[in-house]
């Protein structure tokens, strides 16, 4: 189980990253600096059609590129959903990301570190296009984006199950 200060510590690693790299936020701009803080911070959350677009990009089935590229995630009271890994997720890759991952450290993997840049930009999904670290309030959408996952079999997108993990209480099971 995860404390607040689980979630602050890796804030505060985050941030200084974000410093060391100089995030937009803190240097008054309004464009992206491709720091990779929100690349590290959590990746972008695709809707199913997205995840297709990703894997046509890289000329694959859905299936491998989910089982390469992608974690199942889950919130209480939201659907599970896909999620593009962060490199030190790959061990559970096409799976169900252990909960005892979510705070490490590593960057999406799609994020370029030499290059500061996203290796599926024309195809990146919404929540990575429209995020910008100065102006974090235009993210409503976001619901919609874990909405579109309602129902969805994640089998076909080629990920094994569990989708939810085993020890999460049943009310938190429940989409909200």
């Amino acid at each position: 189980m995860f404390t607040i200060f689980d979630t602050l510590d890796y804030e505060e690693r985050v941030d200084k990253l974000a410093k060391r790299r100089g995030r937009a936020k803190e240097l008054g701009l309004t464009e992206c600096t491709g720091c990779g803080a929100c690349c590290a911070r959590m990746p972008c959350v695709p809707t199913p059609a997205e995840v297709y677009l990703i894997a046509e990009f890289l000329r694959m089935r859905v299936e491998d590129c989910v089982r390469k590229y992608f974690v199942v995630y889950w919130l209480p009271k939201r659907p599970p959903y896909l999620l593009q890994a962060k490199t030190s997720w790959l061990s559970c890759v096409g799976n169900l990301v252990e909960r005892s991952l979510t705070f490490e450290d590593g960057y999406c993997i799609f994020y370029d570190e030499d290059n500061r840049t996203c290796k599926i930009d024309s195809v990146k999904p919404r929540v990575g296009r429209e995020y910008k670290c100065w102006n974090t309030e235009q993210l409503s959408f976001i619901d919609q984006t874990y909405k579109s996952w309602e129902g969805v079999d994640l089998e076909l997108f080629g990920a094994r199950p569990p989708f939810i993990p085993v020890d999460a209480p049943k009310e938190l099971k429940q989409n909200g």
